[in-house]
């Protein structure tokens, strides 16, 4: 099972890596996360800010010493609720899905 606190930790200031997708433009955009809502990660490279939908990709974020793979649909919470949301995180983190359990 993926680390429940990983998914309950601020994104911003990491370093991110779009793996997967469904939809495959957004596969390999990378850059450090400046912004985020409750459906959107915004990634910054150079000048540029790109908004990628968190339901749609699992991201790979670089913490220190480490790299984690994080399922978008499981993010797709405003980040000051995902801690309220964390027993319905973890469930579906147990199922191995995304929020409907997908």
């Amino acid at each position: 099972m993926r680390n429940l606190r990983d998914y309950l930790d601020d994104l911003i200031g990491y370093h991110c890596e779009v793996v997967r997708s469904s939809n495959s433009a957004l596969v390999g955009i990378g850059g450090k996360i400046v912004d985020e809502t409750r459906n959107m990660v915004y990634i910054g490279s150079g000048r540029r800010v790109r908004a990628v939908p968190k339901g749609v990709v699992t991201l790979k974020i670089s913490k220190p010493g480490r790299e984690v793979y994080l399922k978008g649909p499981l993010l797709c919470y405003r980040p000051e609720d995902r801690l309220k949301e964390s027993r319905r995180i973890e469930r579906n983190l147990r199922r191995g899905g995304g929020v409907n359990g997908n």
